[in-house]
This record gives structure tokens, sequence and C-alpha cells, in this order.
């Protein structure tokens, strides 16, 4: 009855604010109560921007200090203050908003029995948010530690609101509180609709692992294998990726060491071995890749696990036996994509072996046979490097040219073009490096290498004295490629280079006005509108978690929306997922970057790529040391993404991607207690380690930028090794001898984005 007459007076309100027109607008993909709860949101804002009464205004008030009160933590007087907001169908969402903050302050203080007064009237009260006030109110009872009175009320939600954005997350805490009620078997029930019905991957994967664990317990050894199989083999993520992956190895040599009567399956051996190798356990991994061989000889794929055995073979550097193997694969199995590969990887061995002429004609036999295949193209480059290290340069280059020839458009056409202008460039034949940089360029623009090519281009005419071809290629590449490395580069050289941001801008006044570049893209129609008042409401008080659920149920209707995007990286920063948020800001710059729209951005927007987080902890550290902390900022922006769970292949963690033997070096420097692996996880931690590792590699290469970020990635050593190697009195042709391509890369990325952090910083310090 409630409701019915809250709709009855906002009609009335509406008529007399709008017009007859809007009970016609945007209804079209909206349920009736649905069209009922956007009125109501739309109107609310109209209503407390403008509040028509003294009590209105009053409540407004009440409701913005107790707002400011709970963001303070000060839950006692945030409670006096919101007690004052009055029920009015003249602003329902001010009601509500005050209501939901109450009811928190309530669980905060642990007084579980006002808050389930608050929820329990919301959920009668409140027409538009009444899935989260029952969940809220299920929520408070299992806090209360009454999970059965919980679950009925998480059940209200999925008989009621079957359709609501949140049932997954509700079937997830119904079977938690199955879980602590001993009753698994039901707990199983729900976990098993989530896997079914839920499109939230992270959720399923969470799900799966806490499944895994249940069956274990239950002695259930091959389902709890299969769950995290599962997790892996659909690539779900969790906040920490490598867990499944550890536990899956870890219940596979316990079930081989002390349950040797349960027999794992093929599939499960080979996913263990498969992630062995991934993190170079290449001894473990070539046993457990011969066991599966031998304990399934007829596998229909076995074929491949003969490969990847020879492939760990090869990574163990036992070439001899990997080429064996790989001989063993060509004889054993008919022609095809295996032996294909076991050519190449046989190839590769020989070659590592010093038997060139021998890895030769396995090159030029998969080339001649097997043309169209990937190996061919790849071959050819394998080919071209054995006559380079032959000394045999001409075939080298003929072979780069025919490759170019043959498969005009592919990735190692564009490699073999970079090759040629690089080698022509290092023997001074400018012509020639020219006419390959030009070519790179215009066929593979927007390419990795692409901008790479303009700026030797430029270079190349710059000392040969054609100045002003030089700036036609660096203009372009400014103007094509301005988030480069080499685009800064050019700054640094040239000031008759024109160049709009980044960052041609030096106050903040001179940034595009956030809202008004947002209202290009604010049109969000429909269900996608709901969604998205939903989101703003939780986001004013704070409930980010409730703003993600409803932000991204806007972004379903509206795929690929830049306001919606801005607001998810917003929310998601406020709610400290770092690593989240800068990816929806990269999806915005890769998009307005593809249409080049990266001019008169707004500064908000440059500020979200590069994000300033952990900020006090990276200052007083970075002063400890005496290091600036924009370049800390830089490392952490390249090495982890702000994700502090981040883990490499290698077994670098953390913000700052440390490994753990470089960590215990660094703990013992500093004295810091009990060190283990798992503290790598914590910023604090992390941050510190490598904030001095910075000043010692700053110490050990005189402060030179482009060695301190070689050093962190491949190792003090191997970089002093390079300085003995290449000459340093050419920056560009340092950064572009550096062998290791991942190096190469990185102390692009770093030295760019240093650049961005030190532009801002100069923006923001002119106030």
């Amino acid at each position: 009855m409630k409701i019915v007459m809250i709709f009855f007076l906002i009609m009335i309100l509406a008529i007399s604010l709008f017009g007859t027109d809007i009970a016609l607008a945007d209804n079209n993909e909206l349920t009736e109560l649905e069209i009922q709860q956007l009125k109501i949101l739309r109107l609310s804002k109209v209503v407390e921007e403008q509040p028509s009464n003294i009590e209105l205004i009053e409540d407004i008030e009440n409701y913005k200090i107790g707002l400011e009160l709970y963001k303070q933590s000060n839950y006692q007087q945030a409670i006096f203050e919101l007690l004052k907001v009055k029920y009015s169908t003249l602003n329902l969402p001010l009601y509500i908003k005050s209501q939901y903050l109450l009811g928190d302050c309530y669980r905060r203080i642990e007084d579980w029995d006002s808050a389930i007064e608050v929820y329990n009237n919301l959920v009668v009260d409140d027409p538009i948010l009444t899935d989260y006030s029952l969940f809220h109110l299920a929520e408070t009872f299992r806090l209360k530690g009454e999970n059965r009175e919980s679950t009925d009320t998480y059940k209200q939600i999925i008989e009621n609101f079957p359709q609501s954005l949140i049932t997954s997350e509700v079937n997830y805490q119904i079977a938690r509180n199955y879980r602590e009620l001993k009753d698994t078997t039901s707990a199983v029930i729900y976990y098993k609709n989530i896997l079914e019905d839920s499109k939230d991957n992270q959720l399923k994967a969470k799900v799966l692992l806490e499944l895994s664990e249940i069956y274990w317990q239950e002695k259930k050894y091959i389902d709890s294998l299969n769950c995290l199989y599962e997790i892996l083999d659909e690539g779900y993520r969790l906040e920490r990726n490598s867990e499944p992956e550890e536990l899956l190895v870890r219940y596979f040599y316990k079930i081989q060491e002390d349950l040797k009567d349960i027999k794992i399956s093929y599939h499960i051996m080979v996913k263990c071995a498969d992630i062995l190798f991934k993190y170079r356990q290449y001894n473990i991994a070539e046993g457990l890749y011969k066991e599966i061989i031998e304990t399934f000889p007829e596998a229909f794929d076995i074929a491949e696990v003969y490969y990847k055995r020879a492939r760990a073979l090869h990574y163990k550097k036992e070439y001899r036996e990997a080429v064996n193997q790989c001989e063993e694969i060509i004889a054993k199995f008919p022609p095809g994509e295996i032996t294909i590969k076991a050519n190449y990887l046989g190839g590769n061995s020989l070659r590592s072996l010093g038997e060139r002429y021998l890895a030769i004609d396995k090159y030029e036999k998969i080339i001649g046979q097997y043309p169209e295949s990937y190996y061919a193209r790849q071959s050819y480059l394998r080919l071209a490097e054995s006559y380079f290290q032959l000394k045999e340069t001409e075939k080298g280059i003929s072979l780069w040219r025919e490759l170019i020839s043959k498969y005009p458009n592919s990735y190692e056409s564009m490699t073999s073009l970079w090759n040629l202008a690089r080698h022509y460039s290092n023997n001074n034949s400018y012509n020639e490096a020219l006419d390959y940089y030009r070519e790179l360029s215009e066929r593979f623009s927007q390419s990795r290498l692409g901008d790479d090519a303009l700026y030797w281009r430029g270079k190349i005419l710059e000392n040969m004295g054609s100045d002003e071809e030089a700036k036609i290629a660096y203009e372009k590449l400014v103007r094509e490629y301005p988030l480069s490395y080499y685009t800064e580069r050019i700054t640094e050289q040239r000031s008759d280079i024109s160049f709009t941001w980044p960052v041609s801008v030096s106050r903040k006044e001179d940034f595009t006005n956030l809202e008004e570049f947002l209202k290009k893209y604010d049109k969000i129609e429909g269900k996608g509108q709901l969604s998205l008042l939903k989101a703003e409401l939780f986001e004013e008080i704070s409930f980010y978690k409730e703003s993600i659920v409803e932000l991204k149920g806007a972004l379903n209707y509206n795929s690929g929306n830049i306001f919606l995007l801005f607001k998810l990286s917003e929310v998601n920063k406020k709610n400290k997922d770092y690593n989240v948020s800068l990816n929806y800001t990269e999806i915005i710059f890769n998009y307005l970057e593809d249409n080049h729209q990266l001019e008169y951005l707004p500064l908000e927007l440059w500020q979200s790529l590069y994000p300033i987080y952990y900020e006090d902890t990276i200052r007083e550290r970075a002063l400890e040391y005496e290091i600036d902390p924009l370049l800390v900022l830089a490392m952490i922006r390249e090495e982890s993404r702000f994700n502090s769970w981040n883990e490499s292949v290698a077994g670098a963690r953390g913000l700052m991607q440390i490994i753990f033997s470089t960590g215990e070096w660094i703990a013992l420097k500093l004295n810091l207690e009990d060190f283990n692996d798992d503290m790598l996880f914590d910023p604090e931690v992390n941050i510190d380690l490598g904030c001095w590792y910075i000043n010692y590699l700053n110490e050990r290469f005189s402060n030179d930028l482009i060695l301190v970020i070689s050093g962190y990635n491949a190792g003090p050593g191997t970089t002093s090794k390079w300085l003995k190697q290449y000459d340093r009195s050419d920056l560009d042709n340092f950064v572009e001898n550096v062998p290791y391509s991942e190096t190469r890369e990185h102390i692009k990325k770093v030295t760019k984005s240093y650049q961005m952090y030190k532009r801002l910083a100069q923006v923001l310090s002119e106030e």
C-alpha cells in the first residue's frame, strides 16, 4: 500500500515539474516497477538540489552531517544525526541513504539488533533497493551469528528478485552460511548454482577454490583437483592468480606420495607439468611429462606431451636429448602440426649445440614442405640469425628480404623490416636504413614498431642534414603516437616540434573540464540509467562494492561507454581496487588513442592513467633512501599495474616485483627479521625493499636512469656487462642494442611513465 501511495505522489510531482511526457520517456526496456524506481531516483535529484520546504532542508542538512561523521568513523555521533532524518515520500532516496548509513553505523559498533530493525523497516519502506536491503539484513543476521535467519533472508532475494544483479553474491553467501552450519551438502548446491548461472568469472574462481577445499576435506580428491583444473582451464582470475596453480601441484604430489591407490587423470597430470614448466621448474616438469608418456601412451593428444617433454629438455639445456626426442616425434607420429613443431624445436636445439648447418637443414625443410605454417615464417627468422652467426651476412639479409616478399603482412615481415633497418643503421648504410624505416612505418602503422621506425627515420635524416624531412617524420610520430617513449625523446631534443598533450599545457585551467568531457558520453537510457542512478546513490554513501555491481549492470546495456568506464575506474579507486581502476582507464585511453582523440582531455583522466597510490609510504621511503618518489610510482605502474598480489613466472612478487632471493638479500641489509616470500605481497614491505634497491642501483650506476631501470629488470650484473659491450654515448643505440627484448621494452615503458608523472606533478604544483 505504501509503495502505491509513493508512486501516486511521485506522479503528481513529476507532472508538475516535467509535464506529462516523463511517463513515456525511456521506458521501453523497463518493467512497471523499474519505471517507478527510475522516476523516484530522477526526481530526487531535483528535489535535493531545490528543496521545497523547511523540513526537507533540515533532513538534507542532517543527512549531510551524518554522512560526514560516518566517513570520519564517528559512528555514535553519526547515528544521532541520521536518526533525525524523517521518512518522506517527497524525497524517498534521501531517507533510504540515511537508513543505509544508520544501519551500517549500528553494525560497526556491533549493535546488531538496532541494525536489524533499520533493515527490516527498509524492506517495507524501500521500493527501489529492496533486494539490497534484504541483503544487508541477511548479512547482519550472519554477523550476529544467526545463520539460519540469515539464510532464510537471502532466499527471499532469490525468490522475490530473480533478476537482481546481486543474485550470484546471494547464492555465495547462502553457501557460506551452510558451511558455517556444517551443512556442506546444501553449500555445494548453492555453489553449483553460481557456476551454472553467474557471469562473474572472478566469483566462479572463488567458488571453485572453496569447492576444491570441501571436496579435499571430504576425501573426494579427484573432484577437488578438477575444481582447480577448471579455474585454470577456463582462465578464471583470482586476486592472486598463482593460488590455484600452487594448490593443484601441491595436492597432486600429496596424492602421489600418500594416496598411491588413487589414479590421477591424464589432464590433471598434464596441467601440473605445464604449471611446473611455466614457473621454470624444467627438471621436474620434464620428469612428469616422461611419466605421463609412460602412463598414458594411448592418450589422444599424447604427441603434444612428447613435444612438451622435448621443449622441457631444451630449456634444461639438454639439447642433445631434446633433438633425440624431436626425432622420435617425427618418426612416431604422422606428418602434421606436431612434426612441424618438432622439426622447428629440433633446429633450435641444434643451433644451441653449435651445429648450425644441421639446424639450417631443419629450417629449410619446414619452409619447403610447410610454407603456409607459422613455423615456416619463424624458420626464416632463425635461418637469418644462423647465417649472421656464421658470418654469412648477405645470406641473412637475403632471407629477411625473401620473408618480407613472401609474407608481406605478417608479424615476421614487420620484424624483418626492423632487423634490416637496424642492421643498416649500425653499419652506417643510412639510405638503405631509411628505406626500411619508411616501409615499416607505412606498412605497419600503429604497430609496436611503428613509432620506433618513425623516430629512427627522423634521427637518421637529422644526422644526414635533412632537417626538414626529419621534422616531418618527428611530427608524424608525435601526432600518431602521443604516448610513445620516442615521443618523449623528441620533446627532450627538439623545441620546434608541435606537441599538444601529452602534455604541452602547463596549467590546470588549460585542461578540458571533466564534466563537459563526460557529457558527450553520459546519455545512458532505460535499464542502464536505472542501474547508474542506483550506483550513484551507493557511491555517495561510500557503499562502493554495491555501486560497482550496478555500474557493471549499466555497462552491460551500454557496452564500451566511456562515461561508465570512467565511473567504474573512479569507484574502484575509492574501493582501493587500484589495478582494476587502472584497467578501466586504459580501456578508455586505448579507444581514444585509436581514434586520435587524445587532445584536450581532462586532467582527471590523465591522473587516472598515471595514478598516485600508496602515496604516504612511497614518499616516506623515497625520502629515507634519497630517490625520486615519481620514479617509484613509474616503476610500480609498469612492474605490477598497482596489483599488490601480482606474481610473475620468475617468482617476482608484489607492487615492485621483487624475487625472493633479492628480497632476502635486501632484508638482511635492512635487518628485517623473519623475512619470508609472502611478505613481498605486503605493500609497505615491498615498497621499502624496492626503494632501497633503487637507491643501491643509483649508487652503482651513478644515477643513470636508463641503467637503473635496466639493472632493476635484468639485474645489475647483466647491465654492467652490457655497459662494457655497447657504446653508452648514444642513448638510443644503447637502448635498442639491449639484447633482452623484455628489458628493452621495460626501459621505454618506465622512462615514459616517469616523464608523465613529472609532467603531471609540474601541472599540479602550479596553482
